[in-house]
């Protein structure tokens, strides 16, 4: 099955670069084609690797991003790929200069652009491919999921897409209690750009990122969840009617006893027996643009 996989990225890779038209300060645009991928690079030489990257992110969303949107594995996803931040921001797709990339979902496209970083090239890839899945997702009801569930989400597959234990998971293993907030108070933000606060906001994400993690251990649970708030459940009822949980302080108390207890079966620190031994990670926060579109779409 590899071998199959890597001969028919190989088949991709040798199809012929073609030019295309593009925005941002150059109008040198070539074209990659890959399985599941249409992408666009500003430049002559697209970021090394990036085909058998992408495929290997999709592989990876596939699981767990294919029971909200199943058209990603027939569909093509058109990437855009800046050759640096200025031309991003320059750029055909107008994005707030402080972002990292955008999700397009109405026009099923990704922009991001090239640091010279391969790392974090794939997290941001990571990210917004997911926030394009789930918030297609939503769309189908002329909604958009809550900020909460939406970047911890994303942050949780850019996790992944670093390998067995990502950052995140590293730096949710040694949390402390102080740096959460009341799920209550979590809940309530409608957006989160930068306010100046990288430590407020780092943390924003990162308990975001916890709670998903935790409501996401049964799959088809969390699928249901996300299907009620879709319909137009309110987050109370949803957690009622999937979790069992008649509160979101409820689940606040189950969160943190996952997370904080080592006596907890199946907890964060029970998995994470040696987690004293990393360091607290200072996360400059991961932006995305989505801002622009993380507003409630009108009913008509």
């Amino acid at each position: 099955m590899a071998r199959l996989f890597a001969f028919v990225v190989a088949l991709f890779l040798a199809l012929p670069a073609q030019a295309v038209p593009g925005g941002g300060t150059s109008s040198s645009w070539n074209q990659k084609i890959s399985p599941h991928f249409t992408i666009y690079y500003e430049g002559n030489w697209a970021p090394s690797g990036i085909v058998l990257e992408l495929e290997k992110i999709h592989s990876m969303l596939k699981l767990d991003m294919s029971m909200f949107s199943p058209w990603m594995t027939t569909e093509k996803v058109n990437i855009y790929i800046y050759s640096s931040q200025k031309s991003y921001v320059a750029g055909e797709f107008h994005p707030p200069q402080w972002s990292g990339g955008l999700a397009i979902y109405q026009k099923r496209c990704i922009v991001v652009y090239d640091n010279g970083d391969r790392a974090s090239l794939r997290s941001v890839c990571a990210h917004e491919l997911t926030h394009l899945f789930f918030e297609s997702y939503f769309s189908e009801n002329r909604r958009m999921p809550p900020l909460w569930l939406n970047e911890g989400l994303a942050v949780n597959m850019e996790d992944r897409s670093a390998g067995a234990h990502g950052q995140w998971t590293q730096a949710l293993a040694v949390a402390t209690p102080a740096r959460l907030k009341p799920l209550k108070q979590q809940f309530s933000a409608v957006s989160m750009t930068d306010n100046g606060n990288t430590q407020e906001v780092s943390d924003w994400y990162l308990e975001s990122f916890g709670v998903t993690k935790f409501l996401m251990q049964n799959r088809m649970q969390f699928k249901n969840f996300c299907k009620l708030l879709r319909d137009g459940a309110a987050v109370e009822q949803a957690l009622w009617n999937v979790y069992r949980y008649h509160t979101v302080d409820d689940l606040d108390t189950a969160f943190r006893e996952w997370l904080f207890s080592k006596e907890s079966s199946g907890g964060m620190k029970s998995a994470f027996s040696n987690a004293q031994s990393f360091n607290a990670i200072t996360f400059t926060p991961f932006k995305t643009g989505n801002e622009i579109i993380l507003r409630p779409m009108a009913h008509h």
